[in-house]
């Protein structure tokens, strides 16, 4: 049984709209964790399928990347890697200039530096973040965030965040600090990964039982 709380609007609660881009597992958790809490949501996925359940709870759904990218001022996005995120928005760059992007993938921090440079180049704000749980608990209180990037995006789309997750923490300005947070998690927590030998070289290896959910969610956005 999903541990996501039933959140409802307050009456007197602006309501920002929100575009999610890349609808795996975690993606479209995202998603429908804004959809339960009454924000006016767009999704986006190269393979349309993944959008109907989406569509169906009340997300709208483009036809183009671009129009879901100008559908909103804060954009989502939760492909599975950060390369794949700036592939998957290539064809709406011209639609960033003005708004705040946040990433919610996996990656490396040089991978974020890169995104984050591309991003900012083209006219939007950028925050990294990570998920730090399983999809089915996206929107629970105990749910852990974390986002580093542009402080005025975190402290301006903080509310609408901490509907994804009640310890929802800012890390700084650095935007690599998500995913070296993440490499530090995995060389703990999940020794026997590809990522988690990376990170065990550049931060060292402590023992750890491996989580249930230890692992990447995000599923890409093909």
């Amino acid at each position: 049984m999903s541990t996501r709380p039933q959140q409802k609007p307050l009456p007197d609660q602006v309501l920002t709209p929100v575009t999610v881009i890349g609808l795996g597992a975690m993606g479209s958790a995202l998603a429908a964790a804004f959809i339960a809490a009454g924000h006016p949501t767009t999704v986006w996925n190269r393979t349309a399928a993944r959008a109907v359940p989406l569509v169906a709870g009340g997300a709208a759904h483009p036809a183009t990347v671009a129009e879901a990218v100008a559908a909103s001022p804060l954009v989502v996005t939760c492909p599975t890697t950060f390369e794949d995120t700036v592939e998957a928005l290539g064809p709406a760059a011209g639609a960033l200039r003005g708004r705040d992007l946040v990433t919610l993938n996996s990656g490396s921090p040089e991978g974020a530096r890169r995104a984050a440079q591309w991003v900012r180049g083209h006219g939007a704000r950028f925050l990294g973040g990570a998920v730090k749980n399983v999809p089915p608990a996206v929107g629970a209180e105990e749910t852990l965030l974390y986002y580093s990037g542009d402080a005025e995006v975190f402290g301006t789309h903080e509310p609408v965040l901490r509907v994804l997750g009640g310890d929802t923490v800012y890390l700084g300005a650095d935007p690599t600090s998500p995913p070296s947070t993440k490499w530090r998690w995995a060389a703990r927590c999940c020794p026997r990964s590809s990522a988690s030998s990376r990170a065990r070289r550049r931060c060292g290896h402590v023992a750890w039982r491996r989580p249930r959910w230890c692992g990447s969610a995000s599923g890409g956005w093909r």
